[in-house]
């Protein structure tokens, strides 16, 4: 493996929600990613959702992808763990936590360092004085030969 290749553990998403159609899952997936929460639609195999699915859910039973013969059904939406809390929120299957309120009167001060006025004159100088007199007299030095 070289070192630019990452190993992709399957076991890095948590599943958000799970959806009988894939137009669903697309559709609440696009809303996670239009608020800056990575997410993408996975099928779940029939072998995986036996237990997790009840019956009469209006999936398909026997639904299979003719390519690969690997039976789906239902679909997930997944996100990273970090994640998770935020993409319930948004998809409103859990309350939102409580945040403390901005003070509006607050306002943010962005702390400066100071500025160095010597080195800014000096290059200034150097930049607007210094070259364009040194440029002159080599432009003459080469045009008068």
């Amino acid at each position: 493996m070289d070192d630019d290749e990452v190993e992709f553990d399957e076991q890095t998403f948590e599943v958000v929600e799970t959806y009988a159609s894939e137009r669903e899952a697309n559709v609440d997936a696009r809303a996670l990613v239009e608020r800056g929460i990575g997410a993408t639609v996975a099928p779940i195999p029939i072998d995986d959702q036996a237990d997790d699915t009840p019956s009469g859910d209006g999936a398909t039973d026997g639904a299979t992808d003719g390519a690969t013969s690997v039976a789906t059904r239902t679909f997930r939406i997944e996100v990273l763990p970090q994640d998770l809390r935020r993409a319930q929120e948004a998809l409103e299957l859990v309350e939102p936590e409580d945040r403390p309120e901005a003070n509006p009167e607050e306002t943010m001060v962005l702390e400066k360092g100071p500025v160095p006025w010597k080195r800014v004159l000096l290059i200034w100088i150097i930049a607007m004085i210094a070259l364009p007199i040194a440029a002159f007299f080599l432009t003459y030095a080469i045009v008068s030969r």
